[in-house]
């Protein structure tokens, strides 16, 4: 019997196809085309995608799969596919009624929050003179408070108490010498200029993200099952806002029974919606060991054969 490599390789270059004209027909990548050549099949990311990507391989090329497959060996247990219930695959979600007391928790904490916010708005601009009245307030018997202090660049303000001078009455006869009040001379308050030029910090650039991570925003609800690394992550139904995240070392697997009420989030990076509105969709993205986004594989899955009895 051929081996299963050697038929691809012979027929591939029978038709005078390299490696990259299959690629771009297939949309499966030249690594992975080679390692079915090479028969290398530890290089593809698991069983299923062997059997998926040789197929659809041979079928490009004109072949028969049904014999390579069986060179392979049985097909692997498949991912359930999920049930559509009408045009989204979700289960019905109830409303939850707000409690009596959330709502009432609620606006006593607006209300609270437009006082405070109402009362800042009026304080603010007298706050010098708020400020005097403290101190005032709370300063000892007897005892000068302190003048504000001055901006830079504004002139102080000298404030002066007022003396009271009690002049006696001098009878026209006698004679007087008058003798003048001191005057006390207030210096200015100096006043602080910041020197520029001081030490400017620089933000640490962003650390790369490594392996994969994918984020979803569900904006409608939607059925998700998700694989990161070949091992079960998460699997159910996601409501309207929700927002979930899977970090993944060499890849992540994500079916969606509703592509347009799930928005993807790759290593940080917005891809906007999956696909339509109740659309199935499954998707894999793996590491990229040259760095950047990860790469999106597209295998094309195996149905799962059906016995029909006589």
């Amino acid at each position: 019997m051929v081996a299963i490599g050697e038929q691809l390789r012979e027929a591939r270059e029978a038709r005078e196809l390299t490696l990259q004209d299959i690629e771009r027909a297939t949309r499966i990548r030249a690594k992975y085309l080679r390692a079915l050549e090479e028969e290398n099949f530890e290089v593809l990311p698991g069983t299923v995608y062997v059997r998926g990507f040789l197929k659809t391989y041979a079928r490009e090329l004109g072949l028969d799969p049904e014999p390579l497959l069986a060179q392979v060996g049985a097909a692997p247990e498949a991912i359930p596919e999920p049930v559509l219930s009408g045009t989204f695959l979700a289960e019905p979600l109830q409303p939850t009624p707000l409690p009596i007391t959330s709502i009432v928790s609620t606006l006593a904490v607006l209300i609270l929050i437009g006082a405070l916010s109402v009362g800042v708005w009026w304080a603010y601009p007298r706050r010098d003179q708020l400020m005097a009245l403290f101190a005032l307030g709370s300063a000892p018997a007897g005892a000068t408070p302190a003048p504000p202090e001055t901006p830079p660049g504004v002139a102080p303000l000298i404030t002066a108490t007022p003396t009271f001078i009690f002049q006696p009455t001098i009878p026209p006869d006698s004679t007087a010498t008058a003798t003048p009040v001191p005057t006390a001379t207030i210096p200015p308050r100096p006043t602080s200029t910041a020197t520029p030029g001081g030490p400017t910090l620089t933000p640490a650039p962003p650390r790369p993200v490594e392996g994969v991570r994918v984020q979803v925003e569900l904006t409608e609800t939607a059925w998700i099952l998700v694989r990161v690394d070949g091992e079960q992550a998460y699997i159910g139904t996601l409501p309207p806002g929700e927002t979930r995240e899977w970090q993944g070392k060499e890849s992540v697997f994500l079916r969606t029974g509703n592509a347009g009420g799930v928005r993807l989030i790759l290593n940080g990076q917005d891809q906007g919606l999956l696909g339509r509105q109740g659309e199935v969709i499954n998707r894999t993205w793996e590491r990229n060991p040259e760095g950047g986004l990860p790469v999106q594989v597209e295998p094309t899955m195996t149905p799962v054969p059906t016995t029909t009895g006589d």
